[in-house]
């Protein structure tokens, strides 16, 4: 039997990281796709932890194992708004490891 564990966030480098918001960019142009921006207290931290998503998932997340959801709403404890949530796509990441035991 094999266990697979994945968590794409290394919780140790967030929290040196200190992320303090979330930033979500347009252009008046068309095709110019939305981006998303995290904003983090301590910056190198931050890029290193982007840094280790690259080494990880590489510059094209082929399998689309990283996931961000935007959550509209209230949460216990927090004002009204907006919640982001980043992990790993679970069901994405399974599918992966299988093609990588078979190709092992």
């Amino acid at each position: 039997m094999s266990v697979f564990f994945q968590s794409l966030i290394d919780v140790e480098m967030w929290n040196k990281a200190k992320w303090v918001a979330t930033a979500y960019l347009v252009s008046e142009a068309p095709q110019d796709p939305p981006c998303l921006g995290l904003v983090f207290e301590n910056a190198d931290a931050g890029r290193q932890i982007f840094k280790g998503l690259i080494k990880r998932l590489g510059k094209e997340d082929t399998y689309e194992e990283l996931r961000i959801a935007i959550i509209e709403g209230e949460l216990p404890g927090d004002p009204t708004g907006y919640t982001v949530h980043i992990s790993s796509n679970p069901h994405n990441t399974a599918k992966r490891a299988k093609l990588d035991f078979v190709h092992a």
